[in-house]
């Protein structure tokens, strides 16, 4: 059979993208655990094998708990726990909570989560882990 330079290219393009191709389907979404980046379900926190919700997220989303701006008009800027509906505090809060109580993690950023939470208006807020419980 006669190949070409042209199609032996071709055949090794091919061949390339067909083994890469696996590598950036399961790293695509940026996060370790996979699926939607702002969400965790019940069964990638058991997965975690950690004790503390805040282990789950340094695990598996660790820029939930960043901040990355500084202060805004003299304010300290943090990123809240909300626990159903209720906001507990600074993200430290969930070192108080076990994996077993969560049926579902949230990330919102600050102005999403204005609308929907009533945040203390002394802080601004960059983003919110939302804990919804079992």
């Amino acid at each position: 059979m006669f190949h070409t330079r042209r199609t032996v290219g071709l055949a090794v393009v091919m061949v390339a993208a067909m083994v890469l191709m696996p590598t950036a389907c399961v790293t695509g979404t940026g996060t370790s655990a996979g699926g939607d980046p702002n969400r965790l379900t019940q069964e990638q926190i058991a997965a975690a094998n950690v004790s503390t919700l805040y282990d789950v997220v340094q695990r598996l989303r660790p820029r939930w708990i960043e901040v990355r701006s500084q202060r805004t008009f003299e304010l300290e800027t943090e990123v809240l726990v909300v626990l159903n509906r209720t906001v507990l505090g600074g993200v430290d809060e969930l070192r108080n909570l076990g994996v077993e109580i969560a049926a579902e993690m949230e990330y919102m950023t600050g102005s999403q989560a204005h609308g929907e939470f009533s945040l203390p208006g002394n802080r601004h807020v960059e983003g919110v882990v939302i804990v919804r419980t079992r």
